[in-house]
């Protein structure tokens, strides 16, 4: 079976993900939208209340944990990625993804922006990029793109997708920081 390769771009207008290999794709990769059907979001943007919801997700060989600040359920699903939703974030998580390394990731995740991430660093093994997306829908004006730090055998590996609105950009930060990536090389197809 062939593997599948994800590129990230992340523009200040746009923002979208191209796969190859994968011809089931129908529509993966985007974000959450209102425009998109079956889309979640609404204009109104309840504050933190401080309690989250955690998100056990498996992939392929890709294990992603995720503590979100409100519910998130299964809107999406492809041969390479799941996308989960809620009233204001939402998470994808893929396997059998491009590895590019903190500062490759830093240049994808700002390409088109001239404001610098509002968080870079590495943390439980996940490198992690968060930006600013103002033109983007409501739902993803706050956007991280993280990715396992371990090079393997491969060289894929996992990666995710995770944002929110701009309102609660401190609720997305926080969950985006909080994914836990573990790899299972036994999966690897």
């Amino acid at each position: 079976m062939q593997r599948k390769w994800i590129l990230f771009v992340f523009g200040a207008a746009s923002f979208s993900l191209a796969g190859c290999g994968n011809k089931e794709a129908d529509g993966a990769g985007s974000p959450p939208s209102s425009a998109n059907p079956g889309a979640t979001g609404t204009g109104a943007v309840a504050a933190s209340s401080g309690k989250t919801v955690h998100l056990k997700h498996v992939q392929d060989e890709c294990t992603f944990d995720v503590d979100a600040p409100e519910a998130l359920k299964e809107s999406q699903k492809d041969g390479m990625s799941t996308t989960y939703k809620g009233t204001n974030f939402w998470f994808q998580g893929f396997a059998g993804s491009a590895h590019y390394g903190l500062e490759q990731l830093t240049g994808l995740a700002t390409m088109g922006s001239k404001e610098p991430p509002v968080y870079k660093g590495t943390a439980n093994g996940v490198n992690l990029v968060i930006t600013r997306a103002p033109q983007a829908d409501a739902n993803s004006k706050v956007l991280g793109q993280g990715e396992d730090s371990d090079k393997h055998e491969s060289g894929l590996g996992c990666s995710y997708l995770c944002g929110g609105p701009a309102e609660r950009e401190a609720d997305v930060i926080a969950m985006c920081k909080s994914v836990k990536i573990q790899y299972d090389k036994s999966k690897v197809k």
